[in-house]
């Protein structure tokens, strides 16, 4: 429950490259945590959880960040909805879990919802082998059936249902190993030719955990397995061009097989992605069929642009922690950030929201730096234990009209690093450095400048005297920081 607690939403809707940010302040006030949205012409459907993960929401927010449609779900002890996808028809299909009062175990929940939140119909599923049912990813083929992936205790699982949602079919899979043998399914996709990928990790009580990916045909029967050798935990996938883009949670790093699933290659992107335990990330295609990569780091948030070997293209960063990002079909850019969302400007607000800014920022001038990877995996046959332990259960979801209030804040984009804001602030340079710079003020009055950490806290402070002065941070590590003279900030990289 503490991973909840004071998270900070921003939903952030960015558009062509300009020179000047223009944003709204608009902040949506409750205690929100987001998990996935869907765009629907302008509209962005947004789901996540409230209440500190005891219910969920659904809310739709309009092209003038205006939250034009709200719902609140709730079971009897906790609901979590996780992933949300669109159909041709305007509903959505949401996934999650949910507490079953009954077993006093959770069961995976699967629930279909009209455009303004109405459920259509909803599914629980729990288990024959008294365990926890978790439903990890969702995606729908192009037939409308549903693929879902998830686990059974210490089993994986993947399921197909029916349009109403009926289960057309069901298997678990444990895998052979030394010890307790845990086998986990994060993530499906589908490719053109119907075929279902899963990636997720194995582990046991002796060994932590490695990448697993499986390919399937239509009917759930397997066509190839493979596991990573080194520590691995794939926590996203996505199929493009015939090729399976894969997120490496361990290393931070993405790797791309071909249909086969041979090992084509594998990249870190920046020095600071390889921290990513916990965090959330996305793999889409744009409109261009340039491969979009959403990522974040202890703070920031990250959309990548990136080519079909894996070299970066672009980046733009935010403030919080990205969770997704979709281009429209005006070629728009709309990024889901996740909090806490750090920076001065936005620090006196402690309560869990989200918010959104739609604007134009620049280019982020970021070090995009990338290294090759050498992963290796086993080929030989892997033995998988098909079991079948799922049934279909019938657990409450109640759903009311909820009101969210709308308040003024501000949430920091981050652009060029020598962005000046107004003919008020300062420039610092060079930026990146290693710990020493120069301000520039464009005043020769006293002036008190602060260097900050990411958390908003204070950790070195000067006083300039005229409108130039070269300071020395080399005490400090290296990362993120801000400078802030006369009530304005400029984001600050030390890199050694």
């Amino acid at each position: 429950m503490n991973k909840y607690i004071s998270s900070i939403v921003a939903l952030l809707v960015i558009g062509s490259i300009s020179a000047q940010i223009q944003y709204n302040k608009k902040y949506y006030s409750g205690a929100y945590r987001a998990q996935d949205f869907y765009i629907v012409e302008d509209n962005l459907s947004v789901i996540g959880t409230e209440n500190y993960g005891l219910s969920s929401f659904y809310h739709v927010i309009d092209n003038a960040g205006n939250v034009v449609q709200s719902k609140s779900y709730a079971g009897s002890n906790h609901l979590v909805l996780s992933k949300l996808i669109g159909s041709i028809d305007s509903t959505f299909i949401a996934v999650g879990d949910i507490y079953n009062s009954s077993s006093q175990l959770t069961n995976g929940l699967c629930m279909r919802l009209n455009s303004q939140g109405d459920t259509l119909w909803t599914k629980s599923f729990g288990s024959a082998l008294n365990t926890d049912v978790k439903i990890n990813d969702v995606v729908q083929k192009s037939d409308s059936t549903i693929i879902m992936v998830g686990n059974n205790g210490n089993e994986a699982f993947i399921m197909q249902l029916d349009w109403q949602g009926n289960t057309l079919w069901s298997k678990g899979f444990s895998i052979t190993g030394s010890g307790l043998s845990i086998l986990a399914f994060q993530t499906v996709d589908t490719t053109a030719a119907g075929n279902i990928v899963v990636a997720g990790s194995h582990s046991t009580t002796t060994q932590v955990e490695k990448g697993i990916v499986l390919k399937m045909d239509q009917s759930g029967i397997l066509v190839n397995a493979i596991i990573f050798n080194e520590p691995t935990l794939f926590r996203e996938i996505k199929t493009i061009n015939n090729s399976s883009y894969l997120f490496d949670q361990h290393f931070g790093a993405l790797v791309k097989l071909d249909s086969a699933l041979n090992f084509q290659w594998a990249n870190a992107y920046c020095y600071f992605f390889s921290e990513q335990t916990g965090n959330d990330v996305f793999l889409e295609q744009d409109t261009s069929g340039t491969i979009l990569f959403t990522t974040n780091d202890a703070f920031y948030g990250h959309v990548l642009k990136i080519d079909d070997f894996g070299n970066p293209i672009s980046e733009i960063s935010v403030v919080g922690k990205s969770i997704k990002s979709i281009v429209k079909d005006d070629g728009t850019l709309c990024v889901l950030s996740n909090g806490p969302v750090l920076g001065v400007k936005s620090a006196i607000v402690s309560v869990p929201h989200y918010g959104i800014m739609q604007g134009f920022p620049n280019e982020c001038a970021f070090t995009q730096s990338s290294f090759a990877l050498p992963y290796v995996y086993t080929t030989s046959p892997i033995i998988l234990t098909e079991t079948i332990g799922l049934v279909q259960t019938q657990v409450g979801v109640s759903v009311n009209n909820a009101v969210v209030e709308t308040e003024f804040g501000c949430i920091d984009i981050l652009g060029n690093l020598n962005e000046v804001p107004d003919a008020e602030a300062f420039t610092v340079f060079p930026n990146p450095n290693h710990g020493l710079f120069t301000l520039r003020l464009n005043s020769f009055e006293p002036t008190e400048i602060e260097i900050l950490d990411a958390t908003g806290k204070v950790v070195q402070s000067f006083m300039i005297q005229n409108n130039e002065m070269t300071f020395d941070a080399t005490s400090l590590d290296s990362g993120v920081y801000f400078v802030k003279a006369q009530d304005k900030l400029v984001r600050l990289v030390i890199q050694k």
